[in-house]
């Protein structure tokens, strides 16, 4: 996927989050933040990264990040 992106572009990434070994088995399987920062170790920067509770009842957490490609050309 990193493949696709332009050199010096961007990805957001808008998802659901949970901690460490929780909700494995939820659809759609929210990630963690080691997950989320698979982004970083495949190369990109992270330009900007957020941990929210949206306004659910109960609140569900979620991750909010942008990522930029370091590749120049």
């Amino acid at each position: 996927m990193i493949s696709l992106l332009a050199p010096q572009g961007y990805i957001v990434v808008s998802c659901r989050s949970r901690l460490k070994g929780e909700q494995q088995n939820d659809i759609p399987l929210p990630l963690d933040k080691e997950e989320i920062a698979g982004f970083i170790i495949c190369g990109l920067s992270e330009v900007s990264f957020e941990a929210y509770d949206d306004y659910q009842q109960p609140a569900v957490p979620h991750f909010f990040a942008c990522y930029q490609n370091k590749i120049i050309i």
